[in-house]
């Protein structure tokens, strides 16, 4: 079955807003991509086990689940705009307090852990924001604006890894390069302030509404092929963080990399995303993000398979590109998805979303890091495909029963 949307026949313009918007997710991305091999490295600073230091992924998740659940609150009370701007300065805190804590010469992961916190409930909400006011201001070229937005933050966000891994060598510690992305967030700050009063950015929030199913009933739910393209965005976003966070121990474990220069190789999965979301910016204009988020499954599915049996460095390292080209679109097809799905709701159905997205942001760096910890590393990773089918087959699901039912045209 194919899954078509009709094309727009309006002209796409990006402007001061969109640059805004874009740059709030880009900061985000940068933070996360830095602290993702940061981890392993901060486990053997401080001595624990991988597990341990897996409690970072948790809270940043546990602060991507408030944003989703204050969010909708605080955009009411403060507009788009503000919200954005406070998550921004909030992440340039968080970041400036992670640093300084795990300076601490004793009891450091009492700064650091809550310090992620911070960071997951301001950057999320950042996050949210830029999605929504992506789709707002750039309708119905919506859906390709929020893959554009997420490809830029890839392709900046691929440098993090590598300045992680350069400094590190340096012998000035990851610290210099995650403090960049507290830089990015008070600069992201300005730009938002500067573009406030754009419609926008002023929403506060849908009163609420009662919004009818296609036979006319009064529904307050959400339909069913909302939640499992939900399942479907936390497989792949559970993919996505728990590769950054714990590819280069794959990698080292196999190939014999010093931690260092393993590190490094996280940016494969990254600059793979990178690729796919900007192939992605165009495809969305002609495909549905149903057959393209199946084939990205597939594509992945290939990826992991050569980085998980390779011992070559060279080899790996393609592997994880894949991957990465494979689970690009996985994040914001899902989101776009969660909004079409819901129209005249999408604030709240965003919200509801950064639950389960902030959720499995922590949930899949943690859950592999307890299996590398009573399994290894390597056995560990075969929880990476069976990830991608249970998001896959919720997909394909969800488009299917999208169609059957009237509730839109994923």
């Amino acid at each position: 079955m194919r899954y078509d949307f009709p094309v727009p026949d309006q002209a796409l313009r990006r402007d001061g807003t969109t640059a805004a918007a874009y740059s709030s997710v880009i900061t985000w991305a940068f933070f996360i991509y830095a602290v993702s091999p940061m981890l392993p490295l901060l486990r053997d600073e401080l001595g624990v086990t991988s597990s341990v230091v897996a409690l970072h992924s948790l809270a940043l998740s546990a602060g991507g689940v408030a944003a989703g659940v204050v969010g909708p609150a605080l955009v009411h009370r403060f507009t788009r705009g503000g919200a954005a701007t406070g998550g921004v300065m909030g992440l340039a805190v968080g970041t400036a307090v992670l640093i300084i804590g795990s300076l601490a010469p004793s009891g450091a992961l009492l700064f650091t852990v809550p310090a992620m916190g911070l960071a997951g409930v301001t950057g999320g909400l950042a996050l949210n924001v830029c999605a929504t006011t992506l789709q707002d201001h750039h309708t119905p070229y919506g859906s390709t604006m929020v893959t554009e937005a997420n490809a830029a933050a890839a392709t900046i966000g691929l440098t993090s890894p590598l300045l992680v891994g350069w400094t590190t060598n340096l012998g000035w510690t990851w610290r210099p390069a995650v403090g960049v992305a507290g830089v990015l967030a008070l600069l992201t700050a300005w730009l938002i302030r500067r573009h406030r009063n754009v419609p926008a950015y002023l929403v506060t929030g849908p009163a609420p509404q009662r919004p009818r199913t296609h036979s006319g009933r009064v529904t307050r739910r959400f339909p069913l092929p909302y939640w499992l393209v939900l399942l479907g965005g936390v497989a792949g976003v559970s993919v996505e963080f728990a590769a950054a966070s714990w590819a280069p121990d794959l990698v080292g474990e196999r190939t014999g990399l010093a931690p260092s220069q393993a590190t490094a190789t996280a940016s494969g999965v990254i600059a793979g995303m990178a690729a796919g979301r900007w192939l992605l910016s165009a495809f969305t204009r002609r495909r549905s993000p149903v057959s393209l988020y199946l084939a990205g499954s597939v594509v992945a599915l290939t990826g992991w398979a050569l980085a998980w049996t390779s011992t070559s460095t060279p080899l790996a390292v393609a592997g994880l590109v894949l991957l990465g080209l494979g689970i690009a679109g996985h994040f914001p097809l899902c989101a776009s998805m969660v909004m079409m799905l819901s129209p005249g709701r999408t604030d709240l159905a965003v919200g509801v979303m950064s639950v389960f997205f902030g959720t499995a942001l922590g949930l899949g760096p943690f859950t592999l890091a307890a299996l590398a910890d009573t399994t290894g590393t390597h056995t560990a990773f075969l929880a990476v495909p069976a990830a991608l089918l249970t998001g896959g087959a919720a997909v394909a699901v969800a488009g299917r029963g999208a169609l059957a039912s009237g509730t839109g045209t994923p």
